[in-house]
């Protein structure tokens, strides 16, 4: 919980509880779909299980939730390493997000989504 004289960001960010991926840039919704899909199995990412998907209004929020918190400072390189594979891989996401615990991150994330939608990769 923050007071109104402090800041809430991506250095108050202690734990992560979750992978995540923004999905922005494709023409529709189900075309982000097909691009995750494709993504996940070329990558081996799929391994990882199906995410929870969220429609965010203007594209697709990916969420891979852990079993356990992970420190910030053990989750960041590996989110870094996410964000590196899409950019190497042509996978379209809001590079600003993947990797940051803090807003813009998966706070203003999870603050965006009104409601889950659990949708099957295999659109």
């Amino acid at each position: 919980m923050s007071t109104f004289e402090e800041r809430r960001g991506t250095e108050q960010a202690k734990f992560a509880k979750s992978f995540f991926l923004d999905l922005d840039g494709y023409e529709t919704k189900k075309d982000a779909a097909s691009a995750l899909e494709t993504f996940l199995q070329k990558t081996g990412l799929n391994a990882l299980g199906e995410p929870l998907i969220v429609d965010s209004g203007g594209g697709l929020h990916c969420y891979w939730p852990l079993k356990d918190e992970v420190p910030s400072l053990i989750w960041k390189p590996v989110a870094e390493n996410l964000k590196l594979l899409c950019r190497q891989e042509g996978f379209k996401i809001d590079m600003t997000v993947t990797a940051d615990p803090g807003p813009p991150g998966l706070c203003g994330l999870c603050k965006r989504a009104a409601c889950l939608i659990w949708l099957p990769c295999h659109h």
